[in-house]
């Protein structure tokens, strides 16, 4: 039994040791002016971060000029009811401006597009917003979960942000582009990577958690040291984006299952189940809803259930 406690408590030593480690890399790391993932894609997610939360949480209604066409394609062959007439032309989809877009139709013979225009009562700007064409693959394509964290984080410690985003259809030598372009400032992307940088610290805990839940510590401890080392982990989770909320919830949706699963086979109270199921039921949909892969978490526990 002392030997036990002894070894615990080693465990315990090496994974607190490991998690300080792994806070001063990921703090490290993200003010590093060469970073690699530096670029497009960081300020793309901080400026789509900024926009979801002013739009979830701030009321905020976008001044939107154009949809994305995936909207009307999917609004007109599901029949979503917020269009008004319809004209049939040869146009040049480029030239379409609000509220007038138009519909990609396909059949075996042909693909061909149909002129349409909005009506925006029927469909209210604070909706449609969503799919404003600024924000494209980083904006509506991705789930939100993780973007809200960040805007929530960005707004919370800068303060005056600009709701929109900070998106222009130029490029950086000031040619016009028919794709977005984010200007976001260096301190709203570095107030993103602060968010990565925590739940970067969260993985190596869970990770080191489910070590524990196994009764195999050492393989959490091991787990974490390759992970401390790995250079282009820190690179991709502590950039601005979504990488490090999946892995995170995803990790802990595995761990949380272990502890539901162990709570059934011990015969637990029904509170402690139902705050188990609770929390696992959360943690999976928190995992979806921060990158869409995280239904491998879902998916990879399914078989368990057997």
């Amino acid at each position: 039994m002392k030997a036990w406690l002894t070894s615990r408590t080693l465990a315990l030593t090496l994974s607190a040791v490991l998690l300080i480690l792994a806070g001063i890399k990921s703090f490290y790391v993200i003010g590093l002016d060469d970073r690699p993932a530096e670029g497009y894609d960081e300020k793309m997610w901080t400026s789509a971060s900024v926009s979801s939360w002013a739009m979830f949480a701030k009321g905020h209604v976008r001044q939107t000029k154009a949809l994305d066409n995936w909207f009307p394609t999917y609004a007109w062959e599901n029949k979503v009811d917020v269009f008004t007439g319809e004209k049939w032309a040869q146009f040049s989809p480029d030239t379409v401006k609000f509220p007038y877009d138009y519909v990609t139709l396909k059949n075996e013979n042909k693909g061909y597009s149909q002129l349409v225009k909005y009506d925006t009562l029927a469909f209210p700007r604070s909706d449609y917003q969503w799919f404003d064409n600024a924000l494209w693959t980083f904006g509506w394509k991705a789930p939100n979960l993780g973007k809200f964290l960040m805007g929530a984080w960005m707004y919370a410690r800068n303060g005056e942000v600009n709701p929109d985003g900070y998106f222009k259809f130029e490029t950086p030598e000031g040619k016009p582009s028919n794709a977005p372009f984010a200007y976001t400032p260096t301190d709203l992307i570095y107030a993103g990577r602060q968010v990565n940088a925590l739940f970067t610290i969260g993985i190596f805990a869970v990770l080191l958690w489910i070590g524990f839940l196994l009764r195999q510590p050492l393989a959490g401890i091991l787990a974490s040291v390759l992970m401390l080392f790995n250079t282009a982990f820190f690179d991709v989770h502590t950039a601005v984006g979504l990488d490090s909320f999946v892995v995170f919830f995803s990790l802990l949706s595995f761990a949380l299952w272990i502890r539901w699963h162990a709570a059934f086979a011990q015969a637990a109270p029904l509170k402690e189940l139902t705050l188990w199921s609770l929390a696992l039921g959360l943690s999976m949909g928190a995992a979806v809803s921060s990158k869409l892969n995280g239904a491998m978490a879902v998916v990879a526990t399914l078989p368990m259930y057997a």
